[in-house]
């Protein structure tokens, strides 16, 4: 998966497959394999299940960091957010929490 800063917000793409569900609000691309997140009005919460055997990259990897961790007793999510609007950012449900992914 491709992760990519736009100029309103930013894009997941998969390399193979497609996103499934439904074009909500601000999120659009069901049904391809790139979901755009107009982040001009505000930036939904993002939870980003992945698996141990997916890879995620960055178009450009000095535009993310790290970014605040949610941690609600129940679930620990690292994030990753844009360097240039740290609201921009996307939770990580990950096999392995603790790696930094940038």
């Amino acid at each position: 998966m491709l992760i990519k800063e736009t100029i309103n917000g930013f894009s997941l793409e998969l390399n193979s497959g497609v996103w499934f569900g439904a074009d909500v609000g601000t999120v659009s691309g069901a049904g391809a394999n790139l979901l755009t997140f107009d982040a001009s009005s505000g930036t939904p919460l993002i939870e980003l299940a992945t698996k141990s055997s997916n890879s995620i990259s960055f178009d450009q990897k000095s535009s993310w960091r790290m970014g605040e961790v949610l941690n609600d007793s129940v679930r620990f999510l690292p994030s990753v957010q844009t360097v240039s609007d740290p609201s921009q950012r996307i939770y990580l449900n990950a096999a392995h929490p603790w790696q930094n992914v940038v």
